[in-house]
């Protein structure tokens, strides 16, 4: 073969094998494209998930609506022995709740337990609630609220009858309690007893 053909072939398989090399070259590139579909993808996700906390942050501002947020709070109430019945075998203790502040509501029951000693030591265990449903009471300044509490006659042989000072109440939805005095009130001194019943607000 002339050698002049030969420089021809050596010169076109060079020429071909560097426009191989180029091709791989720019093929090289296209993994890369992957990432940035993704990254596209993901915010358009994203958002679902961070929804979540803002609609439960609404639901619990429903629930709260109306009770806790205007509820009566103890410091703004005046709670006193308004009037007492007595039948046999118990005493019906009517509690008035008078509101100093503003307008607030109150539903539910007071806790209430038997106090002495001059101390404020618990007397027995808290009064049970009347079975009986609730409903709200708003309160504008001034007005007032009732809760009766029924104390029974308290049984020597498990009772153990203590004579007591008066009741602890702590009104519906705190934390924070009223000394109410009541004359010749005695109590179970008993942990596990008690002789109250306790009411709704009304």
């Amino acid at each position: 073969m002339p050698k002049l053909n030969r420089l021809l072939i050596v010169a076109a398989t060079a020429a071909l094998l560097t426009a191989c090399g180029s091709g791989a070259e720019s093929a090289a590139p296209s993994p890369t494209a992957a990432p940035e579909v993704l990254q596209n993808d993901l915010p358009s996700e994203s958002p679902a998930p961070e929804m979540a906390p803002e609609t439960t942050g609404n639901r619990q501002e429903d629930l709260t609506a109306g009770t806790d947020k205007d509820a009566c709070i103890a410091s703004n109430l005046d709670v006193t022995l308004a009037n007492e019945e007595g039948s046999a075998g118990s005493r019906a203790l009517e509690l008035e709740f008078t509101n100093t502040g503003d307008t607030c509501e109150m539903i539910g029951f007071p806790t209430v337990t038997v106090v002495g000693d001059g101390t404020g030591r618990q007397i027995g265990a808290t009064a049970s609630r009347e079975p009986v449903s609730t409903d709200y009471v708003t309160l504008k300044k001034g007005d007032s609220a009732t809760s009766t509490v029924t104390v029974a006659e308290s049984d020597a042989a498990t009772c153990n009858p203590t004579d007591a000072d008066g009741l602890r109440v702590f009104p519906p939805a705190n934390t924070n309690s009223i000394y109410v005095p009541v004359p010749g009130l005695e109590g179970c001194d008993n942990p596990d007893l008690s002789t109250l019943t306790v009411g709704p607000v009304l």
